[in-house]
């Protein structure tokens, strides 16, 4: 049911609605997939994109605390590679994944 009224919101160029339809469902990779595949407004859907990952990955991932939903960060962090990314950002992403692997980042120290 979910994929006809989904397909039919996009059928009628709604992809808003449809995102919002996916979100309200607790649906959040299906509706980054649909900005991720949005073709007629390339750059903002993108955008978008990015920052629902985003916000998904801080969501998930607290500091300190390990990560239980590990598939959905995993799912999360295989679509960041799909949106481009300044500097910042890539560090952000190979923090999200450092924590997701459970690796130890060492700060280095200056004297």
């Amino acid at each position: 049911m979910d994929r006809e009224t989904v397909g039919f919101l996009l059928h009628l160029g709604r992809i808003e609605d449809a995102v919002k339809f996916y979100l309200s469902k607790g649906q959040t990779i299906n509706a980054i997939d649909l900005f991720l595949h949005d073709e007629k407004d390339k750059r903002a859907s993108m955008t978008r994109a990015k920052h629902m990952i985003f916000q998904n990955l801080w969501r998930l991932t607290s500091l300190g605390i390990p990560v239980i939903e590990y598939e959905e960060v995993k799912r999360l962090l295989n679509r960041s590679y799909r949106v481009e990314l300044d500097e910042n950002e890539q560090e952000e992403v190979i923090f999200f994944h450092c924590q997701t692997t459970r690796l130890i980042l060492i700060p280095r120290y200056t004297r």
